[in-house]
């Protein structure tokens, strides 16, 4: 398995004169594909970049099969600027996991015996001084963000008053659930030679990223399904919180937004004891068909608000919305890190290369020590590569750089090169066989003609194996 720079050693620049740290839903809504979401994924994701100025492109979708425009840039509420560092805060007096490691270091710690399940625990519970909060939206697709302005504006108002930025030229890296979620809590690559259980340890007990937040005394939650998600959680128990003992007698959470939303609305959220807080929520978002409306009522079979996705976005933003309303009601809104995005887009088909259409998931993010603002919208070409960096430098890590680059660091003019890992499935003689087929992006995302196959390679029979 391949590591990127989130997974290798963090290296602390010293130099002998001089020190210097980098701190610087309704039936008849929106547009609905028909999509298939076999859920696994692949490889991570490298760069290139030259420092260059590119004359301005058109903003025009070139999307195969793309039938939305505008959307947001047409919301009052939302102003686009040249790069995004209009909303960058100095977070230079911000603790940091370098001045205050409160804790034995996680990689002394060994992993329990026997098998462990995430829990709800905590979901209600934030931190007094810090918090991390990320909100995955499964299979966010940026048409369907886009219908949703048109359909249902109302349901943004936090995105479009809480001091957000929206990244719109933004990438995934995997095509699918497995293991775009596990990559995106820890920043480990899978590359498919190994099983998914032993990725999935390996993986979540040897983060890099997950040792820097531990070691700087963060409460680790992390609330997905199994499966997709990790099959035994004790990887995840020296850390996560919520990470319980299967035997004793814990209900195991999950992305149902009925149960997610009700625990919310039932208990009510507190501030607690902990001072830093990191937390990783999954919800089953606009993963079609959909289980229940845009009120939380189960759908019956064959009602067309099933295919709908806006409703999932109502679904969605009804809880994103509930915990950013409680957190301002608490206190602890502006020294929070938010970002919200998806595990993946829509991908329209398991087996069609050329691809159906560009694979652009949307983007946003709150820094710390941002109270609010306008909606503020960046071209800048971005990945969830680049999530890891962009916590740890809004959480004031000076060691941000060690993981990467910060969204805010990155330049709507920047000619970038990001790769994306698709698995292209195929039946022969009865049985499942898949190819990795690896995409290069140059240019906008959104513009399918920008995307270019660099490699191909058979990865075996199975990637759930």
């Amino acid at each position: 398995m391949k590591m990127n720079g989130v997974m290798r050693s963090i290296v602390w620049p010293v130099l002998s004169l001089v020190l210097v740290w980098s701190l610087l839903g309704c039936n008849g809504e929106g547009p609905s594909r028909e999509s298939l979401d076999a859920d696994s994924t692949t490889h991570v994701s490298g760069e290139k970049t030259e420092s260059t100025s590119i004359a301005e492109e058109s903003t025009e979708d070139g999307t195969v099969g793309s039938d939305v425009q505008g959307g947001a840039d047409s919301e009052d509420a939302e102003t686009t600027v040249g790069g995004s560092t209009d909303t960058e805060t100095d977070t230079s007096d911000t603790e940091t996991a370098e001045e205050e490691i409160t804790r034995e270091d996680l990689f002394g710690l060994d992993i329990p015996e026997g098998e462990y399940t995430l829990t709800f625990e905590n979901l209600d519970v934030l931190g007094s001084d810090h918090n991390v909060v990320i909100f995955v939206i499964d299979r966010f697709d940026w048409e369907y963000y886009e219908g949703a302005r048109i359909y249902a504006p109302e349901i943004f108002y936090n995105l479009d008053n809480g001091g957000f930025t929206y990244f719109k030229d933004s990438i995934s890296l995997y095509p699918r659930t497995f293991p775009s979620i596990a990559y995106m809590v820890t920043g480990a690559e899978n590359d498919f030679s190994m099983s998914r259980n032993e990725y999935f340890e390996t993986a979540y007990s040897r983060s890099e990223y997950v040792r820097a937040l531990y070691n700087a005394g963060y409460d680790i939650n992390i609330y997905t399904d199994s499966y997709y998600g990790y099959t035994n959680a004790a990887a995840m128990a020296n850390y996560a919180q919520n990470a319980k003992n299967s035997g004793e007698g814990y209900m195991a959470c999950s992305t149902d937004m009925k149960q997610i939303y009700s625990h919310l609305t039932n208990k009510g959220m507190t501030v607690g004891e902990g001072k830093k807080s990191y937390k990783f929520i999954h919800l089953s978002g606009t993963h079609l068909p959909l289980s229940y409306d845009e009120n939380f009522n189960p759908l019956p079979a064959g009602d067309p608000k099933k295919s709908n996705p806006t409703v999932g976005l109502r679904m969605s933003f009804a809880i994103i919305n509930r915990y950013i309303d409680e957190m301002k009601r608490l206190g602890v809104y502006e020294n929070s890190t938010i970002i919200i995005t998806g595990d993946h887009t829509s991908i329209g088909s398991d087996s069609a290369v050329p691809l159906r259409w560009a694979h652009v998931t949307p983007l946003f993010v709150k820094p710390s020590s941002q109270s609010g603002g306008e909606l503020v919208i960046s071209e800048a070409p971005v990945s969830h590569a680049d999530m890891f960096s962009t916590v740890l430098k809004s959480e004031g890590f000076k060691s941000y750089a060690s993981f990467g680059r910060s969204v805010f660091d990155i330049s709507e003019s920047e000619i970038r090169e990001r790769l994306y890992y698709f698995q292209k499935q195929d039946t022969v003689n009865g049985a499942l066989n898949y190819e990795m087929v690896v995409f290069r992006i140059r240019g906008k995302a959104a513009d399918y003609a920008n995307w270019e196959i660099i490699d191909r390679h058979y990865i075996g029979g199975s990637i759930y194996k």
